[in-house]
């Protein structure tokens, strides 16, 4: 069906024991082989006669110039160059207090009169221009708590305050290395068609720095942390280059003989010699100058069998269902059931027909025991079947009520080869009685399992050692309520209630002896290549803090649904579990993180495992597996030369090939702190900030991680204005640097996450800050920055569209309640969820033609899923612009209903960045005036 067209296991009435094949709800992610879904939505456009945008700023002649109320306009000296570009500013204007003004003149951002521009995809000069402030001038007496006029007291327009853009920017063209020379990437919120000249693009690799500095003291004079973000089986976007694949069996693969580094544009050749680009160490090489991998930033090698251990491993399945009688009765049971059924078909030749290989599904579940099912290698043979009540042939079950020391009784006979569909209906069959087996009243023939207490730690730990001995493979394990029973039990550690600063400090650390087994369990999974996904479909606390360990290490996800709801999050689900199973990526994967001389890696961020020195081990690698690495030097660099760095990943695709994908980049050295600031990355700033703070979480006070987030921001800003800005800039004005602007609505977003809020409770907390530690970088600022868009009442005489033909989505609003009008229909969207927001004086006529209602009331906030399919324009149009939003985020997003007195009303308040809230802290005017303060405290 099409996006938009009803949740893929939309039922009208919830059955718990009668699982439902779901009809799938669109491409909303893409599938491999599949058209790709377009780019997420642009946080800016062009306006008439402007020039382009980075960042989201109007540009006029090649400035960005807002006033409060009065500001007077005086003439100021121009901006003396910086860098080794010696193009002269536009003159400016002094800011008078009470004014806000940006000045542009980076990222795209063009000069007027034919002015060089800074881009350097548009320009060779990285450093034509030096970044001009983004200027706030405070009142006389700056406040770090603002009272409710403060606002007029500053004379602040709240709507010239710095945010993103509402318009969206058509595709563009991008080039990594124009002329030889690095270019500085745009927003990951820009739809680009990327072209591979010489630089891994920036959807698999992005630095914080885009012009490398030459020391260490440049980076701490810089307060800005010299950081890779990687995603190294990113989505390719519509019009990227294709990777070159190489093919090196039965050939030496070229390779620095002393680092081992990989070919790249950076290596030089001369007379059969290659001269090594990251240790300056010599090889012989057939390789020549304009061969792909000396061409292309993105290479990847079909290699041999020396870079393997053994036989590349078959793509193994262990589905594990929690079947307490509360599970059951809550319709999780079988919605987890009807959704892999429906599922199956995407396994069945996923390891590709023509190796003669096939995917190996398994299905156990639990209650106070164990049960595995002997399905027997393909289907259910006559063999290993036996016959019920009913009169049809069903797996054997084996029960291991041992759960102390749990095992699998019957570890390859556990496994169905899905060769075909016809392989696949022993396993159908099994899935379809599961939720009967364990009913609370089993029908006649069945004999009672339904059991409350759940050895859901035992079920695991058997899960792992099945995987293990079969060479390893995907744990999909699906939970209900908390393990309390046999080995990895676990004890309730919430009251009931958000934890305070000091119980959270306990609550968000694994749980004593049994996190300590938990730790181990993850480490024995990772040995045996066994990849653990969580998904929590829960009413109550399940210690995710305790059990996401599983999924943090070995390189899985977690996914909660709560409370849940049959009705509610079947659609989500569904989506999330089909794009677990389909989206691109390998298997038993190591990456490895090579720097040039004179620099090191310092730490790494992501969920892996790291093994020796920098070996990350990924039992399972996939599209959105994203790692940050911070690096430091250990020499000072030459000015003029190139670092270069590159990201080596040794995995085995479905199809059984050993391969090595590679990605290289090269950073021009820089003396210049402006350059630096030009091309500072916000994305991967922001992206470092986050999972740094999200690591501090089970060690430290949410006071603490508030003040580390405000403490790096604040360094950032006063160390731009103590080496960047103009010397004439006024003492009361907050200067911000033009590819930083956003820094304060940013990290004000990123205190305000579910994670980070005082009324979050502990599980609620442990999937966002779960989430956080491994999202990619363009999913990252949609969480911090929700979009917040008006949904049109009115049916336009002629329907507009983009350029590629989606419909349009109208302008973004500021994220404040000051927009939200009380006729008006409104929706908030994170990438996760959508919260849909009815006017309290909208017409009941217009709520009918949405909601298929005339009273809000009527609805179950809990149970509603998505709009009703409704015949009328007003309806299909709201519709198809959710569909847009959701095709955009490649995310079945939920659909919340925001009713007053709801809990669904403060978490859409409280996604409100700009406003103030009891849970989440200030407003955006008062956390400006509040970096000011600091800022000024620093300087003086």
């Amino acid at each position: 069906g099409a996006p938009g067209s009803g949740p893929p296991m939309g039922m009208s009435q919830p059955n718990p024991l009668q699982p439902s094949v779901p009809q799938q709800a669109g491409p909303f992610r893409p599938l491999p082989g599949g058209a790709m879904a377009p780019p997420p939505t642009a946080f800016g456009a062009p306006s008439a006669g402007v020039g382009q945008v980075r960042g989201g700023y109007q540009q006029v002649n090649g400035q960005h110039q807002v006033h409060g109320q009065p500001a007077q306009q005086v003439p100021m000296q121009s901006v003396p160059p910086v860098g080794r570009g010696q193009a002269q500013m536009p003159p400016q204007q002094q800011a008078m207090p009470g004014s806000i003004r940006a000045m542009g003149g980076m990222g795209g951002m063009g000069a007027a009169g034919g002015a060089p521009s800074a881009d350097p995809a548009n320009s060779n000069n990285n450093n034509s221009l030096r970044p001009p402030p983004f200027q706030v001038a405070s009142p006389t007496k700056a406040q770090s708590v603002m009272s409710s006029a403060s606002r007029q007291q500053m004379n602040i327009d709240p709507s010239q305050m710095p945010r993103p853009s509402p318009k969206r920017l058509p595709t563009q063209v991008f080039e990594t290395r124009p002329a030889g020379t690095h270019a500085v990437p745009p927003s990951t919120d820009v739809a680009l068609a990327v072209r591979d000249t010489g630089d891994a693009g920036p959807r698999h690799m992005r630095c914080s720095v885009n012009s490398m500095p030459q020391s260490h003291d440049m980076v701490k004079s810089s307060s800005i942390p010299l950081v890779l973000g990687i995603q190294p089986f990113a989505l390719q976007g519509k019009g990227d280059s294709a990777i070159p694949l190489i093919d090196t069996r039965g050939s030496e693969l070229v390779r620095c003989a002393k680092c081992n580094a990989y070919v790249c544009p950076g290596m030089k050749f001369r007379g059969g010699i290659m001269t090594c680009c990251f240790c300056g160490g010599s090889t012989g090489a057939a390789m020549v100058q304009g061969d792909a991998p000396s061409v292309f930033g993105t290479v990847e090698y079909v290699v041999d069998g020396k870079y393997q251990a053994r036989e590349p491993m078959v793509p193994n399945y262990l589905f594990l269902i929690d079947c307490t009688a509360e599970a059951v009765a809550s319709g999780m049971t079988g919605a987890v059931c009807s959704s892999i059924r429906a599922l199956l078909r995407t396994l069945v030749g996923a390891a590709g027909s023509a190796t003669g290989r096939a995917a190996r599904v398994a299905v156990a579940t639990f209650t106070s025991a164990v049960q595995f099912y002997e399905l027997g290698g393909s289907g259910a043979p006559s063999g290993n079947t036996q016959a019920n009540g009913d009169g049809q042939a069903h797996p054997k079950m084996f029960v291991v009520g041992d759960v102390d020391e749990p095992f699998c009784p019957t570890t390859l006979g556990a496994f169905a080869t899905l060769a075909s569909e016809s392989d696949a209906s022993g396993v159908a069959n099994l899935l379809d009685r599961i939720p009967q087996i364990f009913a609370e009243k089993p029908g006649e023939g069945n004999v009672r399992m339904a059991s409350g207490e759940s050895s859901g730690g035992a079920a695991i730990k058997a899960g792992v050692e099945t995987l293990s001995c079969v060479g390893g493979g995907r744990l999909l394990t699906f939970l209900h309520s908390l393990p309390h029973k046999g080995t990895l039990a676990l004890k309730p550690r919430e009251s009931g209630k958000p934890p305070s600063d000091r119980e959270a400090l306990e609550i968000m650390s694994p749980q004593g002896a049994s996190g300590k087994q938990y730790t181990q369990l993850a480490r024995e999974a990772v040995e045996n290549q066994v990849c653990i996904d969580i998904f929590a479909l829960t009413k109550s606390y399940i210690d995710l803090a305790t059990i996401g360990i599983l999924s943090s290490r070995t390189s899985g996800s977690m996914y909660r649904y709560a409370p849940f709801s049959y009705s509610a999050d079947s659609a989500r689900f569904y989506d999330d579990l089909r794009w677990n199973l389909t989206r691109p990526g390998g298997l038993e994967a190591v990456g490895k993180l090579r720097v040039s001389s004179g620099l090191s890696v310092e730490e790494v961020l992501g969920s892996f495992t790291k093994a020796g020195q920098n070996d990350l081990v990924f039992p399972a690698i996939n599209s959105d597996s994203t790692i940050f690495a911070k690096l430091a030097h250990d020499e000072r660099l030459r000015e003029g030369s190139q670092a270069y760095i590159q990201f080596a990943t040794l995995y085995s695709t479905m199809a059984g090939q050993r391969r090595v994908r590679v990605h290289s980049m090269g950073l021009p050295v820089s003396r210049s702190l402006g350059s630096v600031f030009r091309g500072a990355d916000l994305e991967v700033y922001m992206g470092y900030l986050a999972r740094q703070t999200a690591a501090g979480m089970a060690s430290k006070s949410l006071c603490h991680l508030r003040d580390k987030i405000n403490k790096a921001a604040t360094g950032t800003l006063v160390a731009y204005r103590k080496h960047c800005a103009s010397s004439s800039s006024s003492s009361g004005q907050l200067i911000l640097p033009e590819s930083l602007k956003l820094i304060p609505l940013f990290c004000l977003g990123l205190q305000k996450l579910p994670g980070f809020r005082t009324d979050a409770r502990a599980d609620g907390r442990a999937v966002w800050l779960s989430r956080i530690a491994s999202l990619p970088l363009d999913r990252l600022l949609p969480a911090v920055h929700p979009r917040l868009l008006r949904i049109s009442l009115e049916v336009s005489s002629e329907p507009s569209s983009s350029s590629s033909g989606e419909p349009s989505i109208p302008d973004f609003l500021p994220l404040s309640a000051e927009h939200l009008d009380s006729t008006g229909v409104y929706l908030l969207e994170n990438g996760y969820d959508i919260f849909l927001y009815v006017g309290r004086d909208v017409a009941p006529a217009a709520v009918e033609q949405l909601l298929g209602t005339s009273s809000l009331q009527s609805i179950d906030p809990a149970t509603f899923a998505d709009l009703p399919q409704q015949e009328n324009p007003v309806s299909k149009q709201a519709r198809e612009l959710i569909s847009q939003v959701r095709r955009q985020r490649r995310s079945y997003m939920h659909m919340r209903l925001v009713v007053k007195g709801h809990p669904y009303e403060t978490l859409f308040h409280s996604s409100l960045v700009e406003d103030r809230h009891s849970s989440s802290g200030v407003s955006y005017v008062e956390y400006l005036c509040f970096l000011h303060r600091q800022i000024q405290n620093k300087i003086t």
